[in-house]
């Protein structure tokens, strides 16, 4: 058997730097940016050649749209951090109202990043099946998060609240052999948490 080789640690090829900078990003049409009223739109241009163009006249920057410093793209990596900058900078020039209504009405691709209240008020989110209401018998609601992958054949399963704190003390002791007595004189001394009566169905 021949012997193994191993190339020194000294001489491999260093890791990249993590983490990766925005401002070097092959694609910045592909990043959320901050808007003037200190919001974030998610650009979602990975095909950059052909979308290009088009967000540049969008934006009423028509002398840049074949500009040869950032098209097409094997041009960009030279300027990319000019660029970007330059983005950064228009981004937020518009409030995120603003940018909606120009990428909708030039068909470009984007979301919103919305935060947690914005998502429990987006209707799309709540017709997609993304959120799941939970009513507890003490009349309280909560939202909860469904899995995130949906399966053609299978069905989303009912959800059904988890265990309060304690509910299953006593189960889980019985079931290890302990007896009533043993169980009862545990949660008298606070060795074992009982759940609290109130919260019970």
């Amino acid at each position: 058997m021949s012997p193994c080789c191993c190339r020194p640690a000294s001489t491999a090829t260093p890791p990249p730097s993590s983490p990766l900078s925005r401002r070097t990003l092959p694609n910045p049409l592909v990043v959320a940016h901050k808007t003037k009223d200190n919001k974030w739109l998610q650009i979602a241009m990975p095909q950059y050649n052909r979308h290009y163009p088009i967000f540049m006249n969008a934006i009423g920057h028509p002398e840049l749209a074949e500009d040869p410093r950032y098209y097409p793209q094997t041009n960009l990596q030279a300027n990319i951090e000019e660029f970007y900058d330059f983005l950064v900078a228009e981004m937020a020039s518009r409030t995120l109202d603003e940018w909606c209504k120009l990428m909708d009405a030039n068909d470009l691709p984007y979301a919103v990043a919305q935060t947690w209240d914005q998502l429990l008020v987006d209707k799309q989110a709540w017709a997609s099946g993304c959120f799941y209401e939970m009513e507890y018998s003490n009349g309280n609601k909560r939202t909860m998060v469904r899995p995130p992958v949906i399966f053609e054949e299978t069905e989303l399963p009912p959800y059904n609240r988890g265990p309060y704190l304690g509910e299953q003390t006593e189960l889980v002791l019985k079931n290890l052999g302990y007896t009533d007595e043993q169980v009862a004189a545990m949660i008298a001394a606070g060795e074992a948490v009982p759940m609290d009566p109130s919260l019970k169905d």
